[in-house]
């Protein structure tokens, strides 16, 4: 039973150190929120881990919708990602990011910046970006099951063992 609550014990700590390893956007150049007199020639994005650039993604557009990425993904370091863009004229500017990280987390959200508006784009740095997270119902309910399986396990292993005769009676 003692191997049990340890094995248990285990699981939690570590299931609960994996959920506090997601990455985080550390800092993006423009910045979120920033009002520019005039358009960039590329987004920066800053995290807090090395980045997959073969699997994480980002997408630049305008107010309209329009695509503003242009060419590959880059490494700008060894924890920043850089997109080239290209603006047209004066509006909002939307970065969105889906990145992956080398040890296999992930974080994604958005980033908004105007350009020769002289005002901050409506809905930027406000802290409801997209982002994903264990549900605590879920994770405690995983973890219930989980005590549940090694109960069963240990009552199947400590139950009495039949014991089986050597043929039929004789008469």
């Amino acid at each position: 039973m003692a191997t049990a609550a340890l094995f248990l014990t285990l699981f939690v700590v570590a299931t609960l150190a994996g959920c506090a390893q997601e990455g985080a956007l550390v800092t993006a150049t423009p910045a979120d929120g920033s009002a520019l007199a005039a358009g960039p020639r590329s987004v920066d994005l800053t995290f807090d881990r090395r980045p997959d650039l073969a699997q994480s993604h980002v997408g630049v557009r305008d107010s309209d919708s329009v695509a503003l990425d242009r060419g590959e993904l880059t490494a700008a370091g060894p924890r920043t990602v850089r997109q080239p863009i290209e603006t047209a004229g004066a509006g909002t500017v939307v970065v969105a990011y889906h990145i992956v990280f080398d040890d296999g987390t992930q974080t994604t959200g958005s980033v908004r910046f105007s350009v020769g508006t002289g005002t901050a784009p409506a809905g930027a740095a406000d802290g409801s970006g997209h982002e994903h997270g264990v549900d605590p119902l879920g994770a405690s309910l995983l973890v219930v099951d989980l005590a549940v399986l090694i109960g069963v396990v240990v009552m199947l292993r400590l139950r009495p063992r039949r014991h089986s005769d050597d043929g039929p009676p004789q008469q």
